[in-house]
């Protein structure tokens, strides 16, 4: 019997609709820059600076300014071998519903994996989200609260 391929969207789709994650909520449509006229512009002199003057230090965005990080360069390929070792610890409950995940994905859809595939399904997801929404992503949504308790 040939080894069914690991459908990881329709894992992920099916997750989606479990109790394990929360739903995003809908992002609001990015509206396109506008393109400043060439006359309005600050205008760009051969002047050097006075001697001793300050250099002009970059301006850093502050947190609420940062731009979103652009589209995702990762994807996923469990194909690849996993040849890097790194320990988690996990709660009790977390490994059960590992698991549990395991064990409902190859009865439900005749997947025989392993809950190290499906914990790099899920960091996969991780991945992917934060690179297309950076501060926005829910890694970093589920941080926030955290934060402000330890305030």
């Amino acid at each position: 019997m040939a080894k069914k391929t690991f459908n990881t969207q329709a894992l992920a789709d099916d997750l989606a609709q479990s109790a394990f994650f929360t739903p995003r909520p809908p992002q609001e449509p990015v509206s396109k820059p506008v393109p400043v006229p060439a006359e309005s512009r600050n205008p760009v002199t051969p002047q050097t600076r006075k001697p001793g003057a300050a250099s002009p230090q970059p301006r850093i965005p502050s947190p609420t300014e940062a731009q979103p990080t652009p589209p995702a360069v990762f994807t996923l390929n469990l194909e690849a071998k996993a040849d890097q070792k790194y320990t988690t610890y996990f709660t009790e409950q977390e490994h059960e519903l590992l698991e549990d995940i395991k064990l409902e994905v190859r009865r439900r859809y005749g997947y025989k994996t392993t809950k190290q595939e499906i914990i790099r399904c899920a960091l996969g997801e991780l991945i992917e989200d934060y690179q297309r929404h950076g501060s926005d992503s829910r890694f970093v949504q589920r941080l926030k609260p955290r934060d402000h308790a330890k305030k």
